[in-house]
């Protein structure tokens, strides 16, 4: 315990600012990672949930008092009313309050509008007479993706998107209770898929099947032959997939701007993915701008490793079945699941080109 104290108290007070932001960057990532597992045990994680799908929770307490209670505390408010008895159970609008003022002050997450942030006293002065960020949008898309092929044919990116958020709720609480029931403690991963496990990927992919109208699958691939620069390439390949993957859910009116575009990668190596990830978010702002006058948002863009998030290890099954197609077709427990994935989504591993991206092709699309 000395020793403890002994360290803390030789750190400058720029180091103890640095370790205290380190930290609260860890608890950042964290809660994110809960909200996309939907990990609703705590007040705070439940907090945050609703200031992300219900925007207009972020700009009054008592509008997310309420909610909370409509949303967990469902068994004390009878329609629109909460009887005098329960409102002594339920949980209290200081609480509420603080832990929203945590998640958007020190997290920075699920800000209130300018004018509300002006009157709490929590925009920066430099942007009080120019705000030039907008608004987040009340609706979303979330995107998981993950690459493949480096070495072989063809490369690959391929991403799971969520559209409907709290539609998704159902989805991940039924995979914790195919998990619980098969006793699995390990991630999804196609490189785990044997003779042995095989049918309990098929059941786990009909189980997706049970679920799909709230998330659809995208991907594009292109030939690696005469690429000399694979990582420039892959970057360039997720860029396309999310201009596509926005133009088509927009311009079919099943998903239509404004909305707001998060983005979380398999993490391949920290340090260049977030230069990665820094160059595809820029080159986006300026697609949203010139393209959808800033309607697409853009939010969150994250490299994480893939067993924190359900998601992502359904992005890894994706892409990687997508790969065992065009780079290494055989006949084995791999095989027989990803021609089942492909089959039970309704897709083929046929090409079609698309003429904006030239010899790119989208391989399968869109539910």
């Amino acid at each position: 315990m000395d020793i403890k104290n002994n360290q803390s108290s030789s750190l400058t007070e720029e180091e103890k600012a640095a370790k205290k932001l380190e930290k609260l960057e860890k608890k950042r990532q964290q809660l994110l990672n809960d909200l996309s597992n939907c990990n609703l045990n705590t007040l705070e994680q439940r907090v945050a949930w609703l200031l992300n799908h219900k925007p207009e929770t972020r700009n009054s307490d008592v509008t997310l008092q309420v909610e909370y209670w409509k949303a967990f505390e469902s068994d004390l408010v009878g329609g629109s009313y909460i009887d005098l008895n329960n409102y002594k159970q339920a949980t209290r609008l200081p609480s509420i309050a603080r832990s929203r003022a945590h998640i958007q002050n020190d997290h920075n997450l699920f800000l209130a509008s300018e004018e509300v942030r002006k009157r709490r006293g929590k925009l920066e002065e430099d942007k009080r007479s120019d705000v030039i960020v907008r608004d987040k949008p009340s609706k979303s898309y979330s995107v998981f993706a993950d690459e493949s092929g480096k070495t072989d044919t063809y490369l690959i990116v391929g991403s799971l998107w969520i559209l409907n958020g709290i539609g998704t709720r159902k989805l991940i609480d039924a995979i914790a209770k195919f998990r619980n029931e098969k006793n699995l403690t390990s991630e999804f991963h196609f490189k785990r898929i044997d003779k042995n496990n095989l049918q309990l990927h098929l059941e786990f992919l009909s189980l997706l099947k049970e679920h799909s109208s709230t998330f659809s699958f995208k991907a594009l691939h292109v030939e690696r032959k005469g690429i000399k620069n694979v990582d420039q390439a892959l970057n360039q390949l997720f860029f396309n997939l999310l201009c596509l993957g926005v133009e088509h859910e927009n311009s079919t009116g099943r998903a239509p701007l404004p909305r707001s575009l998060s983005f979380d990668k398999d993490m391949a190596s920290e340090g260049p993915d977030k230069l990665m990830l820094a160059d595809l978010k820029e080159k986006l702002r300026i697609h949203s701008a010139t393209k959808y006058n800033d309607d697409l948002y853009l939010d969150e863009f994250r490299s994480v490793d893939s067993k924190d998030l359900h998601f992502m290890q359904i992005a890894d099954l994706f892409t990687s079945s997508i790969n065992r197609i065009l780079n290494t077709a055989g006949d084995g427990p791999k095989d027989i699941f990803a021609n089942a994935f492909l089959s039970e989504f309704g897709m083929s591993s046929r090409s079609n080109s698309i003429e904006l991206l030239g010899d790119c092709t989208s391989i399968l699309d869109m539910i």
